[in-house]
């Protein structure tokens, strides 16, 4: 329900011509890959998703309306190359179709909180570790962090000392930035799956460019309402904080930062797609009462 919602929220009278073509574009693809088992998948927000397999080979196909966005994920995962990702398989850009690998059994790190938030945060790391490890030759065209950021300059109805404190750290931090990797850019619980015994991997690359410790940022404050729910919540941060510093020997203050410039943009992005900014906001909060990462 969510999902077609969201659909004829962003593109209307197309949206709606596309969902009604929906049940073709699987029929069509199926044939043209030779998929069997086809099943819908649950949580579906703004892509069309359904597990299926290939020959033997379990795979998931997804579609989406087209947007440029597509093909920087398409070639954040051919870049990605199966290393801390999920394997492309098959794509067709024009029409908005992915055929991937599936991650079995798949399931979301979001279910080790708040038991296990001290493994989750570790597979994270080392999630970001293995994606870090690629280096592409060139990254000239997927869109830069500062593109993500350019929706922080705009007006918004959010409390004023956190735009504004978001866009102070959005300058330094660009201006600090030494060298540049390629981003998953949404690392967020849903996006890491189990992959066989004690083993995890990403899915849904947004594709980009940047400081390897943006990338940080969402394992930082995932799961969002479950994290901020918690009466904890300051404890929670601060423990994910070092534990990741420890980790990928990032700098504790400049994860801090980039995860409080990522909860703003959270809240800018939800009112730009008509959606409750509540959970980004009262995270801020969160942040902002922070005594130790003050600036």
């Amino acid at each position: 329900m969510h999902f077609k919602k969201n659909i004829i929220s962003l593109y209307g009278k197309q949206g709606e011509d596309w969902l009604y073509n929906l049940p073709n574009l699987v029929k069509q693809f199926a044939k043209i890959w030779g998929l069997s088992n086809l099943k819908v998948l649950p949580n579906l927000t703004y892509n069309y998703a359904l597990s299926c397999t290939q020959g033997n080979i379990p795979t998931v196909l997804k579609l989406g309306f087209y947007n440029p966005e597509l093909q920087y994920e398409i070639q954040a995962l051919k870049l990605f190359a199966g290393h801390g990702c999920v394997a492309i398989i098959e794509h067709d850009f024009e029409q908005g179709a992915i055929l991937l690998q599936r991650a079995v059994p798949g399931t979301s790190l979001k279910t080790l909180f708040p038991k296990q938030d001290r493994e989750a945060t570790l597979i994270a790391s080392q999630i970001i570790k293995d994606l870090q490890n690629i280096k592409p030759h060139k990254l000239d065209d997927l869109p830069g962090v500062e593109d993500w950021l350019a929706t922080l300059d705009k007006n918004w109805n959010i409390p004023k000392q956190y735009l504004e404190k978001a866009r102070e750290l959005k300058k330094f931090l660009l201006a600090t930035t030494t060298h540049k990797a390629l981003l998953h850019g949404d690392l967020h619980n849903d996006n890491i799956l189990s992959c066989g015994d004690n083993q995890w991997i990403s899915i849904d690359p947004k594709g980009g460019i940047g400081d390897p410790v943006y990338e940080v940022g969402a394992p930082v404050r995932n799961p969002v309402p479950k994290t901020i729910k918690n009466d904890a919540v300051q404890k929670i941060i601060e423990g994910r904080i070092d534990l990741l510093a420890e980790f990928l020997e990032f700098d504790r203050q400049r994860i801090f930062d980039w995860a409080f410039v990522q909860v703003v943009l959270g809240a800018c992005w939800s009112l730009e797609n008509r959606l409750d900014p509540a959970f980004f906001l009262k995270m801020a909060e969160a942040f902002a009462a922070i005594e130790k990462y003050k600036s």
